[in-house]
């Protein structure tokens, strides 16, 4: 495995443009779509495989915890079981995505990188991660895992404390147009921190394969020293997948709203044809998902060579002839 793109040294200081990034993952999915589809699903199936497994293992530690609170017989007794539960729970996934999914999803990312350098994706890929720089890349996902489970304890209590001044009013929570507004107000912080932690982790996969010696607060300093040098292009690159999948999601949302109201048109044939449609619009946008995610992966893939130096364009072959891997 060629690990490392080769054409470095004779493109130290080329300055790419924005549009020059956008173009270059543009090209960079039309020419390795199938590929990236294809170890892009595989590493999905290992990933949900993962979740499942870790689902079940956290459902079964929890479940007792939050049968103790409802056994307690008060509603502030239910609630702390069911944070104490829920949060063990995270904490359960946050750990197996650190030591596991992070360095996996991070093989796969690296191989796009590489691939601006005409080197073909292989399987191998998704678990090179954990062949050459597993050190860095699970002390990555484990921070982020940690950071990440941190805000979500802040979510669960602000969100159970709304919960709980309402029902011990006497009211069930979020009935009243206040009380969803403060629901979706915390909802709405708790996806924008997310979001905080995702940008400051962007490129710490790709820092912490391109440097020889990588740790993982080295990689989140370069992260950083890129966003602050390259605030406009990080910002964008950063949001424009995530805002494109929101605008497929609302399309999908108008499209399927029509078609589950033919339900309740009488008729069989009708109902038949909703069906059709459903199935028609879901695999659809599926379809869309798909190609705005490969796409995102190949932005970010092409950001990340313009910030550290690498070229856009294929090397010449005599700039690919004595790359090794570290």
């Amino acid at each position: 495995m060629t690990m490392l793109p080769s054409d470095l040294t004779s493109h130290v200081g080329q300055d790419a443009s924005l549009g020059d990034i956008f173009g270059a993952a543009w090209r960079g999915l039309r020419a390795h779509f199938w590929p990236a589809l294809g170890y892009g699903l595989l590493a999905v199936v290992i990933v949900i495989g993962i979740l499942l497994v870790t689902c079940c293992t956290g459902g079964i530690v929890a479940m007792p915890i939050a049968l103790i609170g409802v056994a307690s017989g008060t509603t502030a007794g239910a609630f702390a079981g069911h944070m104490v539960s829920k949060t063990f729970s995270y904490l359960i996934g946050a750990t197996i995505g650190g030591f596991i999914i992070f360095p996996l999803l991070a093989g796969y990312l690296w191989s796009l990188v590489c691939t601006f350098d005409a080197r073909p994706m292989e399987a191998g890929d998704l678990f090179a991660g954990f062949r050459y720089r597993y050190r860095p890349l699970w002390r990555l996902g484990i921070s982020k895992g940690l950071i990440e489970t941190i805000i979500y304890i802040a979510y669960l209590a602000a969100s159970f404390s709304t919960s709980f001044t309402v029902a011990r009013g006497g009211g069930l929570p979020f009935t009243s147009i206040r009380d969803a507004t403060a629901a979706l107000g915390i909802f709405g912080v708790w996806i924008l921190a997310l979001w905080i932690v995702n940008l400051f982790f962007m490129l710490t996969p790709y820092f912490a394969f391109a440097h020889q010696s990588p740790t993982w607060t080295l990689c989140l300093a370069d992260n950083w020293r890129v966003l602050k040098s390259r605030p406009r292009e990080f910002l964008l690159v950063f949001f424009f997948p995530l805002l494109a999948m929101l605008a497929v999601a609302i399309a999908a949302t108008l499209l399927i709203a029509p078609t589950a109201a033919l339900f309740f048109v009488p008729g069989t044939a009708v109902k038949v044809l909703a069906v059709l449609l459903l199935i028609a619009e879901g695999l659809a946008g599926f379809a869309a998902s798909a190609c705005l995610y490969l796409y995102a992966c190949f932005l970010y893939a092409a950001f990340f060579r313009a910030s550290y130096g690498y070229t856009l364009e294929l090397p010449h072959p005599a700039a690919t002839a004595g790359s090794d891997a570290p």
